[in-house]
């Protein structure tokens, strides 16, 4: 009796940890493997636990075939794993098929008399020989672990941070499976004194990989070991009441159970709640923790440095050391620019209020492109000519009509532009027009002319930038190449971005490399 509750109490926290790993996130390769690992390790134990007991000794013969059938699929799957771990790899229709095709064989000829026969149970333990594919069996066993294994083992060099520590704890419980087999199915079965059913307790030691593979994807995932406790802990409340009730022998106390555990269970389920609950808001309050200190120390140096310049400038000319009309005109243009900036942040500051509130307010209208940007560029000619650099205009060949705010859309393209001069020291700044036909699932869309988009590049012969820092840059805060010594608020893509989704658009950035320069390109629907 005590067997059934041991192995029934490990098959059943061991689903339990299965499900809460794929239920985190079932989307993830990562965690649905994880999965078919502990639904093939359940499978392989409980055969591997019912093929040694005597009462069934009539289904012994079956049940050692599904022990060997289950343990090439879970090694399969052990094997997917770890090559999968932890991030998912793309396989060819050839790879795929190396891969699994020997498990999938040995696994229908494991219910053949090919790799073990003359199966019979005696002296309590089941015994068999082996047939002519059994070394073949192991091999293949021993291999997909052994893939799996020296898969983790290589990339564990290259791994940094998180994915280092999820690496070297799937490793350790790997160890320390292994570890158990060898001590409880090798060595003890060569020591006589040992009772039969202790050397086979090796079959378990796979559990330790099962649970600190569940730790790793839990806890470094950085899903906060709170709510795992504490869903371990009810888990196994739930699985402690569920045997009770399996071993109730009275009526009277069976519907006891039975009640009991049906409160253990709501009431788990409103602890869990309250804990994610609880957590949820402490990661939000970290957020907008970091979140404020980062907006004080940018919001901070970016209206310093204009200030600084409107102090100092308006100090040459407060004691005439600047009189000259010319140059008191030349400090006024200087002081004007200084508050454009400082107006400007202002205004994104404002935005971004007004994004995370959810109450930013658009007035859509009818607007021509190629008047409405050519007059944004006409704006930087001036700023164009003192940098000593080209700035192209090249509208479309016709007139091109998109709906939009005026006011909200010209903040995107002088943004832009401004970016572009920033990161372009010599060289040329082109913005261009170009219509493009739309894909087929939205060619249907009302008042769409000639069923096509506009796209407005900015590109310039600047600075450039790497893939990763073209991802990022349209993420609160981050700003160009050279971060430190970057220009602006790192907030001016962000509401671009922000902007032109609402105008059910899109926004990307381009570039072949560092030094090569830059493309921003904005995607706009047209309409007629």
């Amino acid at each position: 009796m005590f067997g059934y509750f041991l192995i029934t109490s490990i098959l059943l926290s061991n689903l339990m940890l299965g499900l809460l790993v794929y239920s985190k996130n079932p989307k993830e390769t990562v965690n649905r493997n994880f999965f078919k690992v502990v639904f093939w390790t359940m499978v392989w134990i409980s055969s591997n636990f019912l093929e040694n007991e005597l009462a069934l000794r009539k289904y012994s013969h079956l049940l050692l075939k599904i022990d060997f059938a289950t343990a090439i699929i879970l090694a399969y799957y052990f094997c997917l794993f770890c090559i999968n771990f932890p991030k998912k790899i793309k396989f060819s229709l050839a790879r795929k098929l190396i891969l699994g095709l020997p498990a999938l064989l040995l696994f229908v000829l494991s219910f053949s008399s090919l790799v073990v026969r003359n199966i019979n149970f005696n002296l309590g333990s089941i015994n068999f020989e082996r047939g002519i594919l059994y070394w073949l069996y192991a091999l293949v066993v021993f291999g997909y672990i052994g893939i799996g294994s020296l898969n983790l083992s290589f990339r564990l060099r290259k791994m940094v941070g998180i994915e280092k520590m999820q690496t070297i704890y799937i490793l350790l419980g790997l160890t320390l499976s292994a570890t158990s087999a060898i001590f409880f199915n090798l060595i003890l079965t060569q020591i006589s004194v040992i009772p039969a059913g202790i050397n086979r307790m090796g079959i378990y030691g796979i559990l330790f990989f099962v649970f600190l593979s569940a730790y790793a994807i839990l806890r470094h995932r950085l899903f906060n070991v709170r709510v795992i406790a504490t869903e371990l802990l009810v888990f196994a409340i739930w699985i402690f009441t569920l045997i009770r009730l399996l071993l109730s022998e009275g009526y009277q106390e069976r519907i006891i159970n039975v009640v009991f555990l049906a409160l253990l269970i709501v009431s788990g389920v409103l602890l869990i709640r309250s804990v994610l609950k609880e957590v949820r808001q402490r990661e939000e309050i970290q957020k907008l923790s970091e979140f404020k200190t980062e907006l004080l120390s940018v919001v901070a140096h970016q209206i310093k440095n204009p200030l600084i310049v409107i102090k100092g400038y308006a100090s040459l000319v407060e004691d005439k050391t600047i009189c000259d009309a010319e140059a008191v005109s030349d400090v006024f243009k200087k002081i004007k620019a200084a508050a454009d900036k400082l107006v400007m942040l202002l205004n994104n500051l404002l935005d971004l209020h007004h994004f995370e509130e959810g109450k930013m307010h658009y007035e859509f209208q009818k607007i021509e492109l190629n008047k409405f940007l050519k007059d944004i560029v006409e704006g930087f000619r001036i700023i164009a000519r003192q940098r000593n650099f080209d700035l192209v205009f090249e509208p479309s060949s016709s007139e091109v009509y998109v709906s939009g705010d005026i006011y909200k859309l010209s903040q995107v393209f002088q943004n832009l532009i401004d970016n572009a001069i920033k990161y372009t020291e010599k060289g040329w700044i082109k913005v261009s027009v170009d219509l493009l036909s739309l894909p087929a699932d939205k060619q249907e869309t009302p008042s769409v002319k000639d069923k096509e988009e506009a796209v407005i590049t900015v590109s310039d012969s600047g600075k450039g930038m790497n893939r990763d820092l073209a991802q990022k840059l349209f993420q609160k805060f981050s700003r160009g190449a050279g971060e430190s010594k970057a220009l602006g608020s790192g907030l001016g893509l962000y509401i671009s971005k922000e902007i032109v989704e609402a105008h059910h658009g899109k926004i990307w950035a381009e570039s072949e490399g560092e030094g090569k320069g830059s493309k921003f390109l904005v995607k706009l629907l047209r309409v007629s």
